[in-house]
């Protein structure tokens, strides 16, 4: 399934009939993992949903992008880059998706890490099991790399849809580095 909208995902986990569980999420189609094996569930890739929503600062001063999961760390970086931010996180790979390194448990990335990529998320859309969206933010609980334990099994239908993400100004250093690439 690849939803348009998030309506559509709420569509999906509430027809249960026509849309079998397990629901497994499929971001950015490049995992080697048993997300990608369908025994009888539903797939659900994201990839439609892949909109840059904005730049924000919120009431504490953060400046913050929003984003949709389905949306390519390359596309995301290179809008950024000519707005002059940057994300805070380092990526194995640009063609990863924000909602598949928001569910990536990798240990060389654990949470207590600086670089771990829900630690520069702030909030979180999502669809519930039941359907319904949801949002979870530091606002709430200030312990928020704890908002994406629910993403670590596949086998939940909790889908992350759209999250927003601490960003900074260019650094010269990158700056730099961006000049002799583009």
């Amino acid at each position: 399934v690849e939803p348009l909208s998030y309506a559509d995902v709420q569509a999906v986990i509430r027809n249960k009939a026509q849309f079998p569980t397990p629901i497994r999420l499929i971001n950015s189609l490049l995992s080697a993992t048993k997300g990608l094996i369908n025994s009888g569930g539903t797939l659900l890739c994201t990839q439609n949903l892949d909109a840059i929503l904005g730049l924000e600062t919120d009431n504490q001063g953060r400046h913050l992008v929003r984003v949709q999961a389905g949306c390519r760390l390359a596309k995301l970086n290179r809008w950024l880059q000519r707005q002059g931010w940057e994300i805070l996180f380092p990526v194995d790979t640009d063609e990863a998706t924000v909602g598949s390194v928001i569910a990536n448990n990798n240990p060389l990335t654990a949470p207590e890490k600086r670089h771990h990529f829900p630690n520069h998320v702030v909030a979180v859309l999502y669809i519930n099991e039941n359907g319904g969206l949801r949002i979870l933010s530091d606002a709430d609980n200030q312990d928020h790399a704890q908002f994406f334990k629910f993403q670590y099994n596949p086998d939940l239908p909790s889908i992350v849809v759209e999250c927003v993400i601490k960003i900074q100004r260019i650094s010269q250093i990158q700056k730099t580095a961006n000049s002799r690439l583009f």
